[in-house]
C-alpha cells in the first residue's frame, strides 16, 4: 500500500496520477512475478499477491519476504526517477503472514476472481496497515518467521505483539532486513 496516497492524488491531475501509479505497479509487479508470486489484484494504490498456489511451494515464506525486500529496493531506484521527473516520491508498507487460505474462484454467478481468502490474508492486510505506526516498511508475522528463520539471509527485529482491528488475539510481529 502506498503511504500518503491521498496527499499524492491531491497534488496530481488524474492522468498524471495514473501514469505514476502505472510506473510504480510495473516496477514492483515484476519482482512479484520473478519470485514466483501470484499477482492477485491491484486495489486502488495497493497490491495483493500470494505464494504457494496454485502449485505448492515449500519456500513460499522466503519468496514472499525476498519479494518485499526487492520491492523496497526497486522503489528506491524508482524514486530517483520520479524525483528527476518532478513527480512525488512514493513510500510503501508491506505486510506478510504465512498460513492457510482458500485459493480459488470467489464471487458471484456473474463475475468472479481467482483470489485468496482467509484469516491469514486479513492478518497480512492488518499488519501492512500498522507499518505506519511502527515506522517500518516491511512487517512479517511470527508464522512467516517460523518458516524462514533458519535461512540465514535475513535479519529480524522483534517489534512486539500488535493488536490489530478485528482480531481478538495479538500478532507477534517482526521487521525484516537483508543480512
Amino acid at each position: 500500500d502506498i503511504r500518503g496516497f491521498t496527499s499524492i492524488s491531491e497534488k496530481l491531475e488524474p492522468q498524471e496520477l495514473v501514469r505514476v501509479l502505472n510506473t510504480y505497479f510495473s516496477a514492483v509487479t515484476k519482482t512479484i512475478i520473478q519470485n514466483s508470486g501470484v499477482l492477485d489484484k491491484y486495489i486502488g494504490d495497493a497490491i495483493m499477491a500470494f505464494w504457494g498456489a496454485p502449485l505448492p511451494d515449500p519456500n513460499q515464506a522466503e519468496r514472499a519476504v525476498e519479494t518485499g525486500l526487492s520491492m523496497l529496493e526497486k522503489l528506491d531506484e524508482l524514486n530517483i526517477q520520479l524525483k528527476a521527473n518532478g513527480d512525488p516520491e512514493i513510500k510503501i508498507g508491506i505486510g506478510i503472514v504465512t498460513g492457510n487460505a482458500v485459493v480459488g474462484n470467489v464471487g458471484s454467478e456473474h463475475r468472479f476472481d481467482y483470489t485468496a481468502i482467509g484469516d491469514t490474508v486479513n492478518a497480512a492486510s492488518r499488519i501492512e496497515g500498522i507499518t505506519k505506526e511502527y515506522k517500518v516498511p516491511l512487517i512479517i508475522g511470527e508464522t512467516t518467521l517460523a518458516k524462514i528463520k533458519n535461512q540465514g539471509k535475513f535479519k529480524f527485529t522483534p517489534l512486539g505483539v500488535a493488536t490489530v482491528k478485528g482480531k481478538e488475539k495479538g500478532i507477534r510481529i517482526f521487521g525484516v532486513e537483508r543480512k
